[in-house]
């Protein structure tokens, strides 16, 4: 009886160890920028090899911010050449010929139906939001052939990062792509609001 109490635990880690979404505890403060690169490796080691990806929006309190982000982790990602990043002008091409609305995007459906669309396998969708004493970086995969959200990553990002405060204090260049800034952050990413970070390891995409 014993061996079976000791026992139950390890098949509950082991249940949501291989669930369709997994997340793995860290306390780690990042600057934005080594958010950005933990977020692009955590997505190249994990989501199907060559795959094609749109970056489709990053709400956050600034527009300048906002498409820093976009900008700096699908070129991350791409440098790696194991995802394919799809152009943004081919978003932009799409959502002006579609009236494609893309700001503040929450609902997964309607994300994944931008991911047939575009003819990618997977659209990435991400937040940047005030957590009071540091701030929320999340990004989530969504797979666009079946609406799942597969991966998330949530990061903690110090305050005090100069970065941040140069992108926040200079406006953003004059651009056609509909990056979202308002607070929204992102449906069903398996990480609330809580004191701890869920760093994305993404799931296995065959799962």
């Amino acid at each position: 009886m014993n061996k079976f109490f000791l026992s139950l635990p390890l098949v509950i880690i082991s249940i949501f160890g291989f669930s369709g979404c997994a997340t793995m505890g860290n306390n780690t403060v990042y600057t934005l920028d080594d958010a950005i690169k933990s977020t692009a490796s955590s997505f190249n080691r994990n989501l199907l090899r060559g795959s094609k990806l749109t970056m489709l929006n990053f709400s956050s309190s600034s527009t300048g911010l906002s498409q820093y982000v976009i900008d700096q982790l699908s070129s991350t990602i791409s440098s790696s050449t194991t995802l394919v990043v799809t152009d943004r002008k081919e978003l932009d091409l799409i959502r002006a010929k579609s009236n494609l609305k893309i700001t503040d995007v929450v609902d997964d459906n309607y994300i994944a139906s931008i991911g047939r669309i575009l003819g990618v396998e997977y659209v990435l969708t991400g937040s940047f939001t005030d957590a009071g004493t540091f701030y929320w970086f999340r990004v989530s995969a969504v797979r666009a052939m079946n609406a799942t959200r597969i991966a998330s990553v949530s990061l903690k990002v110090d305050k005090s990062d100069a970065q941040i405060g140069n992108l926040l204090s200079t406006p953003a260049a004059d651009t056609a792509t509909d990056t979202g800034t308002s607070d929204t952050g992102t449906s069903n990413t398996g990480a609330a609001d809580s004191g701890t970070a869920d760093t994305g390891a993404a799931a296995n995409p065959n799962t």
